[in-house]
């Protein structure tokens, strides 16, 4: 099949959006990665519903972990303030 044919048949198009919808995706998940906001990605990709930004902005369990023990440090050090205070 010559370019012509596959241009007729729609495949380079297909493709060439696949790739641009693959590095829409892998732009995504590093942002999310590293701790960019979903809003700003929503904004960047130009998407009119956050829901459709979640699809492309997956994040890694890996951050998901850090995440989770930021959080609890953050909690565990006003816990230490709110006893000293009330000592």
């Amino acid at each position: 099949m010559n370019a012509s044919a596959h241009t007729s048949a729609g495949i380079i198009p297909t493709a060439g959006l696949s790739r641009a919808r693959d590095n829409a995706h892998t732009f995504a998940t590093e942002w999310r990665n590293a701790g960019g906001s979903l809003a700003a990605l929503q904004a960047i990709l130009g998407h009119s519903s956050v829901k459709v930004t979640e699809i492309y902005g997956a994040i890694s369990d890996d951050l998901v972990e850090r995440e989770a023990t930021r959080v609890t440090e953050v909690r565990a050090g006003r816990n230490r303030t709110k006893n000293a205070t009330d000592s």
